[in-house]
């Protein structure tokens, strides 16, 4: 009995393992998903009866590719030094603004 104990508590802590990781990411990806599909309707002001499902994460993608359209001209370059230059003037601002650009760069 204490054999198959075992082997039952082996079988589940290695299910865990194999599960956690899959069920962690659909679960980060769908909350994600939800996220951004809110955003994206708040902004547009869409009523809920005339939301269409994905409409307001199509909305937020659109919007961050025209950003970074935008960013890549050159005007735009200068703007965004000028912006860094006034953030890092405030101390604690300047610690939170330089570790997100830190880890966004490390991941890209």
């Amino acid at each position: 009995m204490e054999n198959i104990t075992k082997k039952l508590s082996i079988y589940f802590l290695n299910g865990i393992l194999v599960l956690l990781p899959v069920v962690g990411t659909i679960y980060l990806l769908v909350y994600l998903y939800k996220l951004i599909n809110s955003w994206g309707f708040y902004f547009l002001r869409i009523p809920r009866e005339f939301q269409i499902p994905g409409l307001g994460f199509l909305f937020v993608i659109l919007f961050v590719l025209l950003v970074g359209f935008i960013a890549k001209l050159w005007i735009t370059n200068k703007i965004i030094q000028l912006i860094e230059h006034f953030i890092g003037k405030v101390p604690f601002v300047k610690g939170i603004y330089s570790t997100l650009k830190e880890t966004i760069h490390s991941f890209i």
